[in-house]
C-alpha cells in the first residue's frame, strides 16, 4: 500500500516508468543484451548481466569482508592555521590558503610558512599515531604533538625533526612511543638553509600513519560494506558514507532535489559514488540527474523496474565538493510518468595509503591474463604460479599496476601452502623495469598466511613485478596480495574512466557509453573527447553517449555480433589517451 505522508515509502502504486526516449522494444526490464566475454568468464555472463540490469541490486548483501592488519595512512577532516601574528593579515591569509596543500594527496604543491606557525588536524575517529611522512626537504624544524586530556603533548620520536637536509622523497620519522588521539598539532620552525642542503620554499606534502585495517573490498562491494551504517565496527576503514535529505521523493516533471553535506574537501576521495534505491528504474543509467549544477546525463535508455533496486554510480570525486551537495533528478525532456527515488548517499572512499592496486595480472609462457581474483578480497579464490604446465619452461610473473606512481613500503601476501623456488622483485619506474631494492626471496622461507615485504628503493614506481622461478610442481597460491606506500605528483593519473557497459552490454545495434576523464584539464586546458567522428561536450570530463555500429563502422554486422568503439581525448599540449570498449 502506499504511503501517502511519505510518499517514496511502500509500494508507489499507480506510478510508473518515463518513457524511452530510444524506441527498442528490447530495452526493458527483461532486455535481451549482447555480453561479449572471454570463454573463462563465460559462466560469469548470466550474474554479470544480472548486475547490470538490476542495478547491483546485491550489494547490500557486502557486510562482511576480509581486511589486513597494520597501518593506514589518515588524513584530517579539518585544519586550523595559526600564523605569526607578527605577520601582515594578507600574508596570514597566504598562509591559511596554503595550509590544505599539506594534505592534498599532491607532491607537486607546497605550503609555505613566512614565519613560525602551528597547524592543528583534526581527524574524525581517535587513531593511534605510528608515523609521520615528509615529502622532500623544506626549510623548518618540525615537532608533532597529540592533544591528551586538553592539552597539547609532543609524540615521543616525532620532536624537533630537521626537515632541511632530507632527501627529495617520502621520508618516514617513527614514533618511538605511539600515542592515540583525534587531534594533532603541526609546529613549524623557520630554519634558514644550511650550506649543502636542498634549498626549499615550502612544505610539499605531510602524511599520517596510524594503526589501523585495510578492508579488502572495493566497487559495489565496499559501497554495499558502507549500507550497514548502524554496524558497530562493520565498516570499512577506507570509505566515508552522507545521506541525503529529504529521505524519499517522487520523481516527475518538477523533478526533485536531495542535499548532503560533505564533511571534508573531495580531492580527500580516490573514488566516490552515487548509491540510492529506485522503484520504477532498474538501472543508474536510466535515470536523469545532474550533480551539483554540473552536466546532465542519464536518460538514453529505460531500464524499467516494479519494485526497489539499488543502484550504484561510479562518479567523479571532484564533482562533489566540501560542504552543501545538490543531486537533482528528472525526467527526460518530453517525457511522462514518474518513478521514486530514497536512500540517496555519496560514498566516498579515502587513500588510505593500501588502495593503490588498480589492476593484477599474471603471466605465463609469455601470455598475459588478468587476475583479479589477487586483488578480490575473497581468499577462497586463487593464483598458483606453478599450476600450469607451461610454467615449467618459463618463469610465471605476476604484474601489479598503480592507480598513480607510489614509494612503496610493504608487500603483502596471503599464501596457501609452501611455494617453492626463488622470487625476484622489480619496479617500473619512468616505463623501464628495474630492481626493486630487494634481494632475491626464497619461497620457502615464505609462510601460509599473511607475509610482509620491504626494504623497497626509494622510487616511484607505476607497477611492481614478481618473477617466480624453479619451483614447478609447487602447490604454493597466492590468494590475496596488497601493498602500502605513498603516491608521488598529483593524486590522478589522466586516463578514460568507463563507467557502463560494466560487462560489454549493447542492445540491438546501439550501445550507451558512459563515464568520465580522470583528469579534465592536465594544465594545458580541457581535454576533447571524441568517438569516431563525434567531438563529445565534457565541461565537468563527464560523458555520456549512443553509439550505434551504422555510426562507427560497422554497418554492415549483423545486430548479435560483437564490436568495438574507441574513445579518444585529446589535450591541447598533445597529450593523447585511448580507451577501447569492446
Amino acid at each position: 500500500m502506499q504511503n501517502k505522508n511519505n510518499p517514496g515509502r511502500g509500494r508507489p502504486g499507480a506510478r510508473r516508468p518515463y518513457g524511452a526516449r530510444i524506441s527498442l522494444a528490447a530495452v526493458h526490464a527483461t532486455a535481451r543484451f549482447t555480453c561479449v566475454v572471454s570463454p573463462r568468464r563465460a559462466r560469469r555472463v548470466g550474474a554479470l548481466a544480472l548486475a547490470a540490469l538490476a542495478g547491483f541490486a546485491a550489494v547490500a548483501a557486502y557486510a562482511v569482508f576480509s581486511s589486513v592488519p597494520g597501518r593506514i595512512q589518515v588524513a584530517p577532516v579539518s585544519i586550523l592555521v595559526h600564523s605569526a601574528t607578527t605577520l601582515p593579515a594578507e600574508v596570514q591569509a597566504l598562509e591559511a590558503a596554503t595550509a590544505p596543500l599539506l594534505f592534498d594527496r599532491d607532491t607537486r604543491s607546497a605550503h609555505v610558512a613566512f614565519a613560525d606557525q602551528h597547524i592543528d588536524a583534526t581527524l574524525d575517529r581517535p587513531t593511534e599515531i605510528r608515523a609521520i611522512k615528509v615529502y622532500g626537504p623544506a626549510p623548518y624544524e618540525l615537532t608533532v604533538s597529540a592533544l591528551r586530556g586538553g592539552a597539547w603533548t609532543p609524540i615521543p620520536g616525532l620532536s624537533r625533526l630537521k626537515l632541511g637536509g632530507l632527501d627529495p622523497h617520502w621520508n618516514e620519522f617513527a614514533a618511538s612511543q605511539p600515542v592515540t588521539t583525534d587531534a594533532l598539532r603541526f609546529e613549524l620552525i623557520l630554519v634558514p638553509a644550511k650550506k649543502g642542503e636542498t634549498t626549499a620554499t615550502g612544505l610539499a606534502e605531510l602524511e599520517i600513519w596510524g594503526t589501523g585495517e585495510h578492508a579488502l573490498v572495493s566497487g559495489a562491494a565496499l559501497v554495499g560494506a558502507m549500507q550497514t551504517a548502524d554496524a558497530a565496527g562493520a565498516q570499512p576503514a577506507q570509505a566515508r558514507a552522507y545521506a541525503a535529505t529529504p529521505e524519499s521523493g517522487v520523481v516527475g516533471q518538477d523533478g526533485q532535489t536531495f542535499r548532503l553535506t560533505l564533511d571534508r574537501p573531495a580531492a580527500r576521495f580516490k573514488r566516490a559514488w552515487l548509491a540510492y534505491e529506485a522503484w520504477g528504474l532498474a538501472h543508474w543509467v536510466s535515470p536523469v540527474r545532474r550533480i551539483n549544477g554540473l552536466a546532465v546525463q542519464g536518460g538514453a535508455f529505460t531500464f524499467a523496474g516494479s519494485e526497489w533496486t539499488p543502484l550504484v554510480e561510479p562518479i567523479h570525486p571532484a564533482w562533489l565538493v566540501e560542504g552543501d551537495n545538490r543531486i537533482a533528478f528528472t525526467l527526460p525532456p518530453g517525457a511522462g510518468g514518474t518513478y521514486s527515488v530514497r536512500n540517496v548517499k555519496i560514498v566516498g572512499e579515502l587513500d588510505d595509503g593500501a588502495n593503490f592496486i588498480a589492476r593484477a595480472s599474471t603471466t605465463v609462457a609469455g601470455i598475459e591474463t588478468d587476475t583479479p581474483a589477487l586483488i578480490d578480497g575473497d581468499m577462497a579464490s586463487e593464483w598458483s604460479p606453478y599450476a600450469d604446465p607451461r610454467s615449467k619452461t618459463g618463469k610465471p610473473e605476476l604484474t601489479l599496476y598503480f592507480d598513480r606512481p607510489i614509494q612503496l613500503d610493504t608487500l603483502s601476501m596471503q599464501l596457501a601452502n609452501t611455494l617453492a623456488g626463488t622470487l625476484s622483485v622489480d619496479l617500473r619506474v619512468d616505463g623501464q623495469w628495474q630492481n626493486a631494492g630487494l634481494p632475491t626471496i626464497n619461497g620457502k622461507k615464505l609462510a601460509a598466511g599473511w607475509n610482509a615485504l620491504s626494504g623497497f628503493a626509494p622510487v616511484a614506481a607505476d607497477a611492481l613485478r614478481i618473477s617466480f622461478l624453479d619451483g614447478h610442481g609447487s602447490s604454493g597460491e597466492i590468494r590475496e596480495i596488497t601493498a602500502t606506500g605513498s603516491g608521488v605528483g598529483g593524486p590522478r593519473t589522466p586516463d578514460i574512466v568507463v563507467a557502463y557497459p560494466d560487462a560489454g552490454q549493447f542492445y540491438g545495434r546501439q550501445a550507451y557509453l558512459r563515464g568520465y576523464l580522470e583528469v579534465p584539464d592536465n594544465g594545458s586546458g580541457p581535454a576533447v573527447v571524441s568517438i569516431g567522428e563525434r567531438i563529445l561536450s565534457t565541461p565537468d570530463g563527464g560523458f555520456g553517449v549512443v553509439v550505434a555500429k551504422d555510426d562507427v563502422g560497422y554497418a554492415s554486422q549483423a545486430d548479435g555480433e560483437p564490436w568495438e568503439v574507441r574513445i579518444d581525448a585529446a589535450y591541447p599540449d598533445g597529450q593523447k589517451l585511448a580507451r577501447i570498449v569492446r
